[in-house]
């Protein structure tokens, strides 16, 4: 499982954390492990409730493959925070990213 890739919060004061980390490899298209897509999705999102699941998640920047964009919706989606403002939107990272043995 790989962490998510810390990016810049809407305001510095407001701070979330993974309360139950989103699983990324539950999450994986099969269609992209089979072509051995990769890549980087980064989401904005609120969090209405603490502690809560993600809103409103929306792509900023795009891995540039539409089924690893929506796996990474799906993911944060799954996963709960804890958050000391409810009132901001938050972004993050999530990495598909492949292993071989």
């Amino acid at each position: 499982m790989t962490p998510p890739i810390p990016a810049p919060q809407a305001d510095r004061k407001c701070k979330y954390r993974f309360k139950q980390y989103p699983r990324i490899d539950q999450y994986y298209p099969d269609a992209a492990r089979v072509e051995d897509r990769q890549g980087v999705v980064y989401l904005e999102f609120s969090i209405p409730e603490s502690p809560g699941a993600a809103a409103d998640i929306v792509v900023f920047e795009s891995s540039t493959y539409a089924d690893l964009d929506a796996a990474a919706i799906q993911a944060l989606g799954a996963a709960t925070f804890k958050t000391n403002c409810t009132d901001v939107r938050y972004r993050a990272g999530l990495k598909f990213s492949l292993t071989r043995e």
